[in-house]
């Protein structure tokens, strides 16, 4: 902490003087700003703007980027067929293993972006192509793809 910072701090609150000084102090972990509610509430706004300005790919499931990671799926599935998968496709076969590993803990009541996030927040390894699938338009717009096999059922 900077020795101006320490006297004010140390001083009682009508010891304490206004300083000119830009620099912002911080205290503990709190960080205290010389900015206006204003100026904050500006930057809130455009960072906002831009992350809803920023466009998300296209979900394609018939990309060839998928076939390695869904041959892996049909692998772990005994390469039978989907048991109720006859309207469903390549992505929502992937994604439903990845439901039903419970090595990256539970899935009911959790979206998958959010499962997939603490997964990887706890040093497991989800597979980066389900990450993939749910950062596209589709993947995080369309509740089929957004949350878990079970939502609505359990």
């Amino acid at each position: 902490m900077r020795s101006s910072a320490r006297s004010k701090l140390s001083k009682k609150p009508s010891q304490v003087q206004e300083d000119s000084s830009p620099e912002p102090v911080t205290v503990g972990v709190f960080r205290v700003s010389n900015a206006r509610p204003e100026e904050v509430a500006k930057k809130v706004e455009t960072n906002v703007r831009n992350e809803e300005s920023r466009e998300l790919p296209e979900l394609k499931p018939k990309d060839p980027k998928w076939r390695k990671h869904y041959n892996e799926v049909k692998n772990k599935m005994g390469n039978l067929p989907a048991i109720h998968g006859e309207q469903q496709n390549r992505i929502h076969e992937i994604l439903r293993v990845f439901d039903n590993s419970y090595e990256y803990g539970p899935c009911v009541g959790v979206p998958r972006l959010e499962r997939w996030n603490r997964a990887k927040a706890l040093g497991l390894t989800p597979p980066k192509e389900v990450e993939e699938i749910l950062k596209t338009k589709q993947g995080s717009t369309m509740p089929e793809y957004t949350e878990s096999v079970f939502y609505g059922e359990v």
